[in-house]
């Protein structure tokens, strides 16, 4: 009997400091939850109030018509992020040019370039990759190792690259403009504007057409893996060809787009934006607001066939035309094939009127039909 009572009283005190021991399982686990929502509370506290200093700005520039320009804080100062890379990659096209440097060059990596933080290649120390490599890794990837090694490679040091990245910008007009390193790594002395990314953007399309096309590729093959392009616009819009987005924490999400086709020249700068959805969405705005107040282009009257102005038959057909105006269709433009004043003028070869001088024509004709040439 007394061995009976002494085992249940084992087993009561068992069960007693099971459930102790439980209960203070389950008070550490609330305490551990605790801990991280708090944490997460701080950290996202921390993050809105990071995007609550972000002041957004921006710049659209039409090329073609009149150099339009349109902005909201163009000349704001603000941390340009990845977007310094754009002047990375300006310096690394001159050195092509001026064949200091080849696309087979080989670029080594040194320690410093190794420890850079992501975006990166992850890169060895004493490993090589090319120039042409290199480039595509800067437009996609946005490389920062990549970075490293290309400012030292070119002088010396990435210090040193920087002072001649900032001498470079103002040569260029980005008279607002300092560099700090070759990747857009954040420096509160780092600094630029919306105005001064759409002047080396369009100096970059400008004066390097042959490397250019880089900035179009969607993604790029290093080491058996596919890396894709950070830039989300290109081929959203046809003739969206670049070039470059940037992102920190102090700078916001940061784009240069840039647009080119057939009727258009247009590139958009979008600066401080809280999201990369946000971003794009405003510089597609922005290129939107150029393309649909952009006058239609027409095509020639006659691409081919029976009305050619020469300047053999200049006198007579002006004054054909000029008698028959009353007689000149009511829609304009004027359809192809459509004919004026009822008569045909044969010619041997397939010129059109698109290659005759405005000046031939009697401006009533130019006034109710719109040509180009």
């Amino acid at each position: 009997m007394l061995q009976q009572n002494t085992k249940y009283l084992e087993k009561k005190q068992f069960l007693e400091y099971v459930s102790v021991y439980r209960s203070f399982i389950i008070q550490e686990i609330f305490r551990s939850l605790w801990k991280i929502l708090l944490l997460c509370i701080i950290l996202t506290s921390i993050a809105l109030k990071s995007h609550a200093k972000l002041e957004y700005s921006s710049i659209v520039i039409d090329l073609l018509h009149d150099k339009r320009t349109n902005g909201f804080k163009q000349d704001k100062l603000q941390y340009p992020a990845s977007l310094t890379k754009m002047m990375t990659l300006y310096i690394i096209f001159e050195h092509l040019q001026s064949k200091k440097m080849h696309l087979n060059t080989k670029i080594p990596v040194s320690k410093t370039a190794t420890i850079q933080p992501p975006s990166k290649l992850y890169l060895k120390e004493n490993t090589f990759f090319t120039v042409e490599q290199g480039i595509l890794a800067l437009i996609t990837r946005s490389a920062n190792d990549v970075s490293t090694a290309f400012g030292e490679f070119i002088s010396g040091s990435e210090k040193k690259f920087a002072i001649l990245m900032s001498n470079k910008a103002k040569s260029l007009g980005m008279n607002h403009t300092t560099y700090k390193n070759a990747s857009g790594l954040h420096d509160k002395n780092q600094k630029t504007t919306a105005r001064d990314q759409a002047i080396l953007g369009i100096i970059i399309r400008k004066n390097f057409p042959q490397y250019y096309k880089y900035f179009s590729i969607r993604k790029f093959q290093y080491r058996n893996k596919i890396i894709l392009n950070h830039n989300k616009l290109i081929n959203k819009i046809h003739g969206i060809d670049g070039i470059k987005t940037g992102y920190t924490r102090d700078s916001g999400f940061n784009i240069v787009a840039s647009l080119q086709n057939e009727n258009n020249s247009i590139i958009s700068v979008v600066m401080g934006m809280p999201t990369c959805q946000k971003r794009d969405q405003k510089a597609l705005e922005l290129i939107n607001s150029f393309l649909n107040t952009k006058k239609t282009k027409h095509k020639p009257i006659y691409k081919s066939g029976n009305l050619t102005f020469s300047p053999t038959m200049k006198a007579l057909i002006t004054e054909k035309i000029k008698d028959s105006n009353q007689q000149l269709p009511k829609k304009y433009p004027v359809q192809k094939r459509t004919q004026l004043n009822k008569k045909s003028y044969p010619i041997k070869n397939s010129n059109f009127i698109s290659k005759t001088r405005l000046s031939s024509i009697p401006k009533p004709i130019i006034d109710r039909i719109p040509l180009s040439n």
